[in-house]
């Protein structure tokens, strides 16, 4: 939403999809082994996907909400940042998981997050922005398209 406007409240029940979401993607993680087909393991991207995109949300608004947006006080550019902050620490844990653990799927679900974060970039950060909250901006994002790759790099 937009970062004056005002958003819907968030329920409670929002924390326990989230919780249930996890559990699910471990449970199904600890099943499948590291000889896994592809065909086995989109299902499970999907969910990963999915989860990454509750909590993606969710970490945008509680540190949105660390400014007091939204609101009519709410500093849009702060606001850009804030996303754009989640979204390159998002890519970020997401490959360090991957590269940690058997759930080598997670690798999928890194590049779109990357992709939505530069067209995010676009679209809110730079007509909304500033040169005080793009450069955290762009330093974040640039940082995380340098270490994801490196993370994502397969042991030789």
């Amino acid at each position: 939403g937009a970062a004056a406007g005002p958003w819907r409240p968030m329920a409670p029940a929002v924390a326990v999809v989230v919780a249930a979401g996890a559990a699910c993607y471990a449970l199904d993680a600890l099943r499948l082994s590291d000889g896994a087909t592809v065909s086995m393991r989109v299902p499970q991207a999907l969910v990963a996907a999915t989860l990454a995109w509750l909590v993606g949300g969710l970490g945008a608004r509680l540190v949105a909400g660390l400014a007091g947006a939204p609101g009519p006080h709410a500093d849009a550019a702060f606001v850009a940042t804030a996303r754009t902050a989640v979204l390159a620490v998002e890519a970020v844990g997401l490959a360090l998981a991957q590269r940690r653990s058997r759930v080598h799927e997670l690798a999928w679900v890194v590049t779109p997050v990357l992709v939505g974060g530069a067209v995010k970039l676009l679209l809110e950060d730079f007509p909304s922005g500033r040169a005080a909250s793009l450069f955290p901006s762009l330093a974040l994002f640039g940082a995380a398209l340098v270490a994801v790759p490196r993370l994502l790099r397969k042991h030789a």
